[in-house]
C-alpha cells in the first residue's frame, strides 16, 4: 500500500533512509519508492511498502525516513494481520461457539439414500513423499462417503478418528466437541454404478471438514473420495494408528507456513496425488476384493475443493483428462496458470468484491458450460463445516445456517445433476430464481473487463 510524503516546509527536504523498523520488520518491504534523495517544498511524493508474512498472525513494525527536518525520524505505522487462507487468528467468538455448541450433529441430508463411508489407504509405489528426503513411498488416506440401502445394526460413523479430533481441538484450544453424523461406517455401497466427486480440501485442511457437504451428496446418488494430502493435511491418521501432521503448520494455530514456495509446492504435491488417486479409483472399480468393485461410473467424475482446493480443482480438471467437470469453492485463483477450457466449471465465492482480474481472466476462459454462485454475507468459511460447528459465529447472510449450509449443498449438487449426472437442469435454481435462497447471487454471464454480457 502507498502513503504519500509532503514537504509543508519552505525549503528543500534532504531524505538520507528510508527503512522498516519496529516488532517485526521483516515482514514489509518498501518496493515502489518515488520519492528519492530530495523533495522540494510543496511537493509530494509517494512510497509503497509491501506486507508478505511467512506465517500466520500479528506483524507490526514502521516505515522509518530519517530527514534533514527538525522532526526526523518521521514513521509511518503498520500492522497487518496474515490469514491463512482458511481463516484469520484471533477469532475468539468462533473457539466461543465452538465450547457453545460441545455436541452437536451434522446437518440432516436431503437425498433419498442413507450414507455409508468408510476410509482407505493407498501407497504410490512408483513415487517417493516429496516432503520427506527418506525415500519413503507417498501414502494417501482417502475418505469416502456413498449411498447404502443398509440400515440394520448401522455402526455410527465417527466425524473424525478420536485421536485427530482431540489434536485438531488442542490446537484450537478447546474441549473437543461431541459430533453425530448421518453415516454407517463400512457399510455396503447400493447396486448400480455411480457417479464419483473427488475433493481436495483447503490448505492444511482434513478429509472431513466438509462433511455435511459429502454426506449430502452421497444421500443423492453420488460417491465422494475426499483426499487426506499428508504432511500438508493438519493430521491424519491411518488404518495402522499412526497420526501424521502437517510439516506445513496448521490454520488452526500460529504456525503456518503461508509463503509462495510453501504454497506452490502443496499444489503440486496435491495435483500428484490426484492424478495417483485417480488410477487408485480405476483400480478399486475392477478389484474383486475392493468395496467398491463394479460400483463407481469413472466416465462421471468430478474435480472439486475449497480455497487451495478450489485451485487445485482448476488446474485438476485442466491436466488430468479423466476429471469431467470442477468446482472451485472459494478457491485462489490460477491467474495466468489457467488455461482455456470446454469443460462445465463452477465457481462458488463466499466473500465480497470477487470479479477482480484474475477471476475476469479465469472466466473468459470457460469456454463449456459456467456457473459463478455468489453466497452475499458469507465468509471463507461459511462453506466449511465451520458453518454448523461454530453456528453464530460464522456468516450465514440474512437466512442463518440451515438454509445458507442448504444452499451449498442445492448449488453443487445441482451443477453435478446437470453437467454431470444427466439430469434436467433447474432452471429457477441455476437462474437464480430460488425464493428459498434470496442472497445467493446466480451468474452465467458477468461483465468482465468491460464485455457486454448479462447477470441475472
Amino acid at each position: 500500500m502507498p502513503t504519500t510524503l509532503t514537504n509543508t516546509g519552505s525549503s528543500v527536504l534532504s531524505i538520507t533512509a528510508k527503512t522498516i523498523t519496529g516488532l517485526t520488520p521483516n515482514a514489509y518491504t518498501v518496493v515502489n519508492d518515488m520519492c528519492g534523495a530530495t523533495v522540494a517544498s510543496g511537493s509530494s511524493c509517494d512510497i509503497s511498502v509491501k506486507f508478505a508474512p511467512g506465517l500466520a498472525g500479528r506483524y507490526f513494525a514502521n516505515l522509518t525516513i530519517s530527514d534533514n527536518d527538525i522532526s526526523s525520524p518521521q514513521q509511518v505505522p503498520l500492522s497487518g494481520t496474515a490469514c491463512s487462507g482458511i481463516r484469520c487468528f484471533g477469532q475468539a467468538d468462533i473457539r466461543s461457539a465452538l465450547v457453545r455448541n460441545a455436541i452437536n450433529t451434522v446437518p440432516t441430508p436431503s437425498g433419498p439414500n442413507k450414507v455409508g463411508t468408510r476410509v482407505i489407504d493407498l501407497v504410490d509405489s512408483m513415487r517417493s513423499d516429496p516432503y520427506h528426503a527418506t525415500g519413503a513411498r507417498r501414502e494417501l488416506a482417502v475418505r469416502f462417503w456413498y449411498p447404502t440401502a443398509f440400515t440394520r445394526g448401522c455402526k455410527p460413523a465417527p466425524y473424525a478418528s478420536s485421536i485427530v479430533w482431540n489434536y485438531l481441538a488442542e490446537l484450537e484450544r478447546v474441549p473437543a466437541p461431541r459430533v453425530k453424523t448421518n453415516s454407517c461406517q463400512d457399510a455396503a455401497i447400493t447396486l448400480g454404478t455411480h457417479p464419483v466427486v473427488v475433493f481436495t480440501h483447503g490448505y492444511t485442511g482434513t478429509f472431513t471438514d466438509y462433511t455435511f457437504l459429502f454426506e449430502d451428496l452421497a444421500s443423492r446418488g453420488y460417491v465422494v473420495a475426499s483426499v487426506g494430502h499428508t504432511f500438508e493435511t493438519t493430521a491424519v491418521e491411518f488404518s495402522d494408528g499412526r497420526m501424521v501432521k502437517s510439516v506445513l503448520g496448521s490454520h488452526l494455530g500460529n504456525t503456518l507456513r503461508i509463503d509462495g514456495e510453501s504454497t506452490s509446492l502443496a499444489v503440486a504435491v496435491r495435483l500428484s496425488d490426484l492424478k495417483f488417486v485417480m488410477d487408485e479409483l480405476e483400480r478399486l472399480n475392477v478389484s474383486d476384493a475392493s468395496p467398491f468393485a463394479g460400483k463407481l461410473d469413472l466416465s462421471r467424475i468430478a474435480l472439486a475443493g475449497h480455497s487451495l482446493g478450489g485451485l487445485t480443482a482448476l488446474l485438476g480438471v485442466e491436466l488430468d483428462s479423466r476429471f469431467r467437470a470442477g468446482i472451485s469453492i472459494d478457491g485462489v485463483m490460477p491467474g495466468s496458470l489457467f488455461s482455456p477450457t470446454d469443460k462445465p466449471i463452477m465457481m462458488l465465492f463466499a466473500r465480497g468484491d470477487h470479479w477482480d482480474a484474475d477471476t475476469c481472466h479465469l472466466w473468459k476462459g470457460l469456454r463449456g458450460p459456467r456457473l459463478a454462485v455468489n453466497l452475499k454475507g458469507t465468509e471463507h468459511l461459511t462453506p466449511s463445516d465451520a458453518v454448523w460447528l461454530a453456528n453464530g459465529a460464522i456468516k450465514t447472510g440474512t437466512v442463518g445456517m440451515t438454509r445458507t449450509a442448504g444452499s451449498v449443498r442445492d448449488y453443487v449438487a445441482g451443477f453435478l445433476d446437470a453437467n454431470l449426472n444427466g439430469k434436467p437442469m433447474d432452471d429457477r435454481l441455476l437462474m437464480g430464481l430460488s425464493v428459498n435462497y434470496p442472497d445467493v447471487e446466480v451468474t452465467t454471464q458477468p461483465s468482465c473487463g468491460g464485455a457486454q454480457e448479462d447477470t441475472q
